[in-house]
């Protein structure tokens, strides 16, 4: 990205920027600022724009910033009585205006489907991260076009197994986390067509039974799997045998040692952990068998 010239409004600030050298900085190590007056970026730099309460109050004023302006959108108002429902939702039908963004970051805020569809207006978007919003998934249906997007992330949102089925036509999406959503079996047979994932969280959602492991089979190039805290067996999991597995989270119980060994042979690549409540009994064998679990 080329040096860029900001011109935010100079009478007061409509949120808070931040610079970055790289998309993946830590954000208390970004250079941190007031969106106020004409902030100049230096070449190469990552922005993220956090908006405040003037953007709020008249989401239009972005449209005097230029489209290629931030990398990052991070919209996380939250209504705070009545005369502020739809706050969220109503800016995000602004950010269309940006052409640049790579991330947009809704974590803790009242999006919905409706506010989180404008996301489909953004051509380089690779990430939404929407933890704990109120997105079910609908808006997915409008991530088709989205060509760049790799990476879901709707932990703690109410995800609903029906709208899981846009999934598959998202064309490069590698990474999904709809862990805590409250998705079932249901929900993991409509996601079996999104047979590109690399990356997929279902851990935290205990109506996930074994049931899912004939939908989880297809999924030919997952490498990384989070199951912990749902209900799949160990016997479910050893069917999952052939994916490509160097990451797997399993879900806790008193497995026995012979259970144990079985899952470590069944894909001796993978780094196995456990999530939950610790084995009931760690001996020496387990541990050396299972040393970077405990």
């Amino acid at each position: 990205m080329p040096r860029r010239v900001i011109p935010f409004p100079q009478a007061f600030s409509l949120g808070e920027i931040f610079i970055a050298d790289l998309p993946t900085q830590d954000q208390d190590k970004m250079l941190r600022g007031a969106a106020r007056g004409n902030i100049v970026v230096p070449a190469g730099k990552f922005v993220m724009f956090s908006p405040g309460r003037r953007f709020f109050e008249d989401p239009k004023r972005i449209n005097n910033l230029p489209a290629n302006a931030v990398d990052c959108l991070e919209i996380t108002a939250s209504s705070m009585d009545d005369s502020e429902d739809g706050l969220c939702d109503r800016g995000l039908s602004y950010i269309g205006h940006f052409k640049t963004v790579r991330k947009l970051i809704l974590d803790r805020s009242d999006a919905t489907d409706k506010g989180a569809s404008f996301a489909s207006e953004l051509p380089d978007l690779q990430v939404i991260h929407a933890f704990a919003t109120m997105v079910e998934g609908k808006c997915m249906q409008k991530f088709a076009g989205l060509k760049k997007l790799r990476c879901l992330f709707f932990h703690s949102s109410p995800i609903k197994d029906e709208y899981l089925k846009y999934c598959g036509a998202i064309p490069n999406l590698q990474y999904l986390s709809i862990s805590g959503s409250g998705i079932s079996d249901a929900g993991i047979k409509n996601l079996s067509s999104c047979v590109q994932l690399a990356d997929l969280d279902i851990g935290n959602n205990v109506k996930i039974t074994d049931q899912s492991v004939a939908y989880l089979i297809n999924m030919k190039h997952l490498r990384n799997l989070r199951l912990g805290n749902t209900s799949i067996t160990i016997s479910g999991i050893l069917k999952l045998k052939g994916l490509p597995l160097t990451q797997l989270e399993l879900p806790s119980a008193n497995h026995t040692l012979d259970q144990l060994k079985a899952v470590k042979k069944t894909f001796p690549a993978a780094y196995l952990c456990f999530v939950g409540k610790r084995h009931a009994d760690i001996n020496s064998e387990t541990k050396t068998i299972f040393a970077p679990l405990h």
